[in-house]
This record gives structure tokens, C-alpha cells and sequence, in this order.
């Protein structure tokens, strides 16, 4: 029991590591949409550099989420889909940059309004969701299992406790009831040796009338 109430913790750790990675991953992707809508609309330069940082650490993130498939913690077909989404999103989004720095500022917006990135992105926020909710059933019953494991820890160490001291209690009145039974056993002796005295006494008495 202590072994899986140690993997158990072990696992509820790393069920929260999983959801930081994963919600940061839509977040970094959330960066780079602002970022490229930044550029849109202003053409300020100043939109670009977050824009580039955030492209990249979105895809980073989303290659560390692998490790969580090897663990169970994300199905791989669904991550399988959600990169997907997530590189047609930044796909998406790098072209209408490129359009704009091109001089095609009008192409670019027009495909901003055809909702493609949009879509990818509510594609994304329904495979999160749905990884998210797997990820919380995994944790309540990882949760289950370790309030069970705490409780029959306590019931157990209550019964350990229990029973030494109903054995200190027998052993107690063990030791009392031997050393009563080694008083009488004294008491009957010292009796039996007056008796033997007082015997040889009347018979040396008798002894010196005759």
C-alpha cells in the first residue's frame, strides 16, 4: 500500500504538470493570434517580435506534451489532432504576416475574415477541453485513491497501537498475577517453616521430660 500511495502522489503530481503544460500551450498560442492581429491592424514592427517568440514556444510546448502520452496522461491520437490544428493555426497565421509584409495587406485581412484561424481555433479549444476533462476524472480518482490509502494507513496504525496496548495490559496483569502467585507461594512456605519449627520444638520438649 505505501509503494502505490507513493505512485499515486506521484501521478497527481504529474497530472498537474499536464494541465500547466497544456494550458500553456493554448496560451502561447493565444500570444502569437494577439500578436499577429496586433501587426494587422497597426503595422507596427513593435507586434512582430512577441509574435515570433510566441510562434515558437507554441509548437516547443507543444513537443514537450509527448512525454505526457507515454504516461497515459493524453490519448495520442487526440494530441495527435491538436498539433495539427495548432500548426494549420500558426500556419495561418504566419502567411497572413507574410502577406502583410509583402505589400498585400488587403489579402492578408481577407483571409483573417474568412474565420480559418477561427475555426482551428475553436477546433483547439475543444481538444484542450476534452483532455482537460479526462485529465480530471484521472485526478479525482487518483484523489480517491489516495484518501483511501490515508485512511487504511491510520485505521491500520490505530490497530497496530490498539493492539500493543491491549498486549502491555495482558502483559501488566501477567507479571501482577505471577508475582501475587510468587508472594502466596512465599507466605505458604514461611507458614510451612513455622509449623516445621514449632514441631521440632514440642519434640525436643518431650523429649527433655522423659
Amino acid at each position: 500500500m505505501g509503494h502505490r500511495s507513493l505512485q499515486a502522489s506521484a501521478a497527481l503530481a504529474r497530472h498537474e504538470a499536464f494541465t500547466k503544460s497544456l494550458l500553456a500551450s493554448f496560451s502561447t498560442l493565444q500570444d502569437a493570434e494577439t500578436g499577429q492581429r496586433g501587426y494587422l491592424l497597426s503595422r507596427e514592427e513593435a507586434y512582430l517580435a512577441p509574435f515570433q517568440a510566441a510562434s515558437k514556444e507554441a509548437m516547443v510546448r507543444l513537443a514537450d506534451l509527448q512525454q505526457f502520452v507515454r504516461s497515459g496522461d493524453i490519448d495520442r491520437k487526440l494530441l495527435d489532432r491538436l498539433t495539427e490544428a495548432a500548426q494549420a493555426k500558426m500556419l495561418e497565421l504566419q502567411s497572413t504576416v507574410d502577406l502583410a509584409q509583402s505589400g498585400q495587406q488587403e489579402e492578408a485581412v481577407n483571409i483573417l475574415r474568412r474565420g480559418s484561424g477561427k475555426a482551428f481555433m475553436d477546433e483547439i479549444r475543444t481538444l484542450i477541453g476534452t483532455s482537460l476533462e479526462s485529465e480530471r476524472e484521472q485526478r479525482a480518482q487518483t484523489k480517491r485513491f489516495l484518501k483511501q490509502a490515508i485512511t487504511f494507513r491510520y485505521v491500520t496504525y490505530a490497530m497496530v497501537l490498539v493492539g500493543n496496548l491491549l498486549f502491555l495490559l495482558w502483559a501488566y496483569h501477567r507479571i501482577e498475577h505471577e508475582r501475587e502467585q510468587r508472594r502466596l507461594a512465599e507466605t505458604e512456605a514461611s507458614r510451612q517453616r513455622d509449623l516445621l519449627g514449632g514441631y521440632a520444638y514440642f519434640n525436643r520438649r518431650r523429649r527433655h521430660r522423659r
